[in-house]
Order: C-alpha cells, then sequence, then structure tokens
C-alpha cells in the first residue's frame, strides 16, 4: 500500500495493459498584483509536449492576432492529437513541456517562461498513486503560470467522444456521414465493418433528426481514486468550452469537436465526466450532468445525460499506450537509430493502433517489445 492506496486492487484489473502516463489537468495564468487579480488575460504564445525519442506536439498555440480570453482562475483551453498513440505522455528523463506565454491586454508582457520535465527517476514510484504536482512558472509584472499534472504509474487511455440530441430527436442513433467521416480521422481509413473493436458500429446509423441546435457548454473530466484513507480526487481536464458568443451550430445527433479527447486514467480509478450544455441566447440549460465509468480494456462504454431539453450522449473507448512504451523503450536502447532501423518500424504505426487481442502473440515474438514475465500492472519494475 502506498498513501491510503491498496496495491491489491491491482489485482482486479489483470486485463488492462497498463503503463505510466502524464495527465496534464490544466494551466491557468496568476497575477501577484491585487488590483489587477480579477482582470481578464489575452493569452497567445506556446505550450509544448516535447519528447526526444518520440513525436512532440502543441498543447497550445496562439497568435499574437488571436489570443485566448480567459478569466481570472480560469484554466486555458488545451488542444492535443485524436488518437491516444500520439497524444499520450510517457513519462521518461526525455520527456518535458515548454511554456512560452504572453498577456495581449497587458501589453505583451511575458507571463510564463519555463519547462517542466516529466522524468520517471526523479519521483518516487510509491508516491506516484496520488501525488498531484503544482508547478509555478514565473514571467514578469508578478505574473506567473500554475501547471497542474500528475503521474499515474498503472494507467490506461480514455478517448471520450460526446454528442448531442435535440429533444425533438426520436432517433437513438448517431449522424451517419459526419459520424464516420470523425471516426475515420480518430480511428484510420478502413471500412467501418472493421472497427468493431474499437467502435461500437450500430450507433452511427444514417438515420437522423435534421432538428438544429446553438449550443455553448463544457466538457471536463476528473478521476477518483478509493483509497483506504478515503477518496482521493485529482483536478479537472477541460475538454470542451465555449461562450454564448461562440456557440456551435449543429444537427441532433452529431458529434461536439472537442479540443482533446484523451485523457490518462489510472486503471483503478474511476473517470468522472462532467457535461452541460446550453441554448445560446437562453439560460435555458440542454442538458447538464455527471457520468461515472470505470476502465474496460479496450472496451465501449456510453451513457447518457438526459435533460428537459435535450440529451448529451457521452462514449469512452478504453485504450492502452503500451505499445507506444515498448516502441519508445526499444528507441532508447538502439539511439542513435539509423534509417534502416527506422524504415523496418514502420509496420508498427498499424500495429499499435489495433487492439491487444490480435497483436498478443505478435509481441511476444518481437524482441524490441518483450511482455513482462508477469502482467505488467503486477510485476513491470520501472
Amino acid at each position: 500500500m502506498a498513501n491510503g492506496v491498496d496495491k491489491k486492487r491491482l489485482y482486479r484489473y489483470l486485463d488492462l495493459m497498463v503503463t505510466p502516463l502524464v495527465e496534464i489537468f490544466g494551466v491557468t495564468i496568476h497575477c501577484e498584483d491585487n488590483e489587477l487579480l480579477e482582470d481578464d488575460y489575452g493569452i497567445y504564445g506556446q505550450i509544448q509536449v516535447i519528447d526526444k525519442l518520440d513525436k512532440s506536439f502543441y498543447i497550445f498555440n496562439q497568435d499574437k492576432d488571436h489570443p485566448q480570453r480567459i478569466s481570472f482562475n480560469e484554466p486555458l483551453l488545451l488542444t492535443a492529437p485524436l488518437t491516444e498513440i500520439d497524444a499520450v505522455i510517457i513519462p521518461s528523463e526525455h520527456a518535458s513541456m515548454d511554456v512560452l506565454l504572453f498577456d495581449r491586454i497587458r501589453n505583451d508582457s511575458l507571463v510564463a517562461k519555463g519547462s517542466i520535465s516529466f522524468d520517471r527517476s526523479i519521483t518516487d514510484k510509491e508516491e506516484w498513486l496520488e501525488e498531484k504536482y503544482e508547478k509555478r512558472l514565473p514571467g514578469e509584472k508578478n505574473l506567473y503560470a500554475k501547471v497542474q499534472y500528475a503521474i499515474f504509474p498503472y494507467a490506461v487511455t480514455a478517448n471520450v467522444d460526446v454528442s448531442f440530441f435535440t429533444k425533438d430527436d426520436d432517433f437513438d442513433s448517431l449522424v451517419g456521414t459526419s459520424g464516420i467521416a470523425y471516426l475515420s480521422l480518430k480511428y484510420g481509413d478502413a471500412d467501418p465493418e472493421e472497427w468493431p473493436d474499437r467502435c461500437d458500429v450500430t450507433d452511427y446509423s444514417k438515420n437522423k433528426c435534421c432538428t438544429m441546435a446553438n449550443l455553448y457548454g463544457t466538457v471536463s473530466t476528473t478521476c477518483i481514486i478509493d483509497g483506504n484513507d478515503g477518496k482521493i480526487s485529482y483536478p479537472w481536464s477541460l475538454l470542451f468550452r465555449n461562450s454564448n458568443e461562440d456557440s456551435i451550430e449543429l444537427t441532433s445527433g452529431d458529434f461536439i469537436d472537442l479540443s482533446r479527447s484523451v485523457v490518462a486514467v489510472p486503471a483503478y480509478s474511476s473517470l468522472i465526466i462532467q457535461a452541460s450544455f446550453y441554448y445560446r441566447d437562453s439560460s435555458l440549460p440542454a442538458a447538464s450532468g455527471i457520468l461515472e465509468f470505470k476502465p474496460n480494456h479496450n472496451k465501449i462504454a456510453k451513457q447518457d445525460i438526459v435533460g428537459d431539453n435535450g440529451r448529451i450522449r457521452v462514449r469512452v473507448v478504453w485504450g492502452s499506450a503500451y505499445w507506444k512504451l515498448c516502441r519508445v523503450s526499444s528507441k532508447k536502447r538502439l539511439t542513435p537509430l539509423t534509417p534502416q532501423i527506422e524504415e523496418s518500424r514502420s509496420s508498427d504505426s498499424i500495429k499499435r493502433l489495433k487492439p491487444f487481442e490480435e497483436h498478443h502473440s505478435l509481441v511476444a515474438m518481437n524482441d524490441d517489445c518483450v511482455l513482462p514475465e508477469q502482467h505488467p500492472a503486477v510485476g513491470l519494475e520501472w
């Protein structure tokens, strides 16, 4: 047991392929000048996740002419790639995050500049289970950014989809044409009939209600762990936010375009998803509520939030970053890489997107990615 969390709980999830993962909950902007505390900010700049052994990507990238306007103590709306294999962060000595932010409202003042290392070797493994980190990155004129994140040692991925149905929609299905296009972007260009392990294709009927809606609202996630000393909660990760002025127009059954859809979740926790939507130019709520999901390897779970004026469907596709961990570990042992070695790994980009069951035997024969003798949840040493 570590910090009130019973490790025996891990044995209940032996069907999960777990890996250590980083979850960046949010970035907030602050000012030590009390007279400016309640003012808005117009933030632009870059926040880049850097992995020297794998892909790097931006989670915030706004130019000077298009700053993101936020209120005091309101988190930035972060972005990320759509697929878990590209969006997850494997903690290692090669993984870090660079921050460079400015405030357009305060004459382009430097808000924050600095780096955060995601090196698991500098973290006591026994504290990962409940440790939450808060790193302060200073700027100028008493401005600074606060980054909240955690490193989970036994984590899985949750790929979240959200769709909205109007009150008049009698179809229990998601929109067909745009739905298939959306899933193609997330899960590949294969025929939908080849997706049953990743998607519940029956949800994507071509029948739909044509009712239009203009919506604004928020979608956020967090996780809660049942520890021996009580529940352990974490900060919220913001997946979607828009205002009344920036409302989106959609047809009943359409997907909501989330700014990020992949989150890291401890395998022994509950994923909590909060979604609230309102109709434009009205305080009338369309639907609002909180849902709880339990990790289930390579499976799909869906629940509805039913309101008086609409329905929100939330779908979670559970996955694993285990194949990315294998790839990164292989690259680490073989660096510096040669073009020939890189070419020989090109087929991995296809394999790692497929379910674990299809490639169990393939991995066992791959010298670069050998399964541990025990299940990784209980036998993998870092």
